[in-house]
């Protein structure tokens, strides 16, 4: 759903483009991975620093609206 509703929107993709790196862990196959980044749910968004400091966990299924609102707390956590 998360997917499908969320991260094909246009507007979510235009955010994400121009202010993040985005990557997508599938936790059941690169499970040593999710394990480092003690994924214990998904969908999970993981926000990190330049660094590679977690600075914001989202846990469930956001809507286009709420997924904009996490990107922008996080995008101004970033850039502290």
């Amino acid at each position: 759903k998360m997917i499908e509703e969320t991260l094909s929107d246009a507007v979510i993709i235009e955010f994400i483009n121009s202010h993040f790196y985005p990557v997508i862990l599938d936790a059941q196959a690169e499970k040593a991975d999710a394990e480092k980044l003690k994924i214990t749910s998904v969908p999970l968004i993981i926000y990190f620093d330049a660094e590679g400091k977690t600075i914001k966990r989202y846990r469930g299924y956001a809507s286009p609206s709420d997924m904009l609102q996490q990107m922008a707390v996080a995008n101004l956590l970033v850039h502290e």
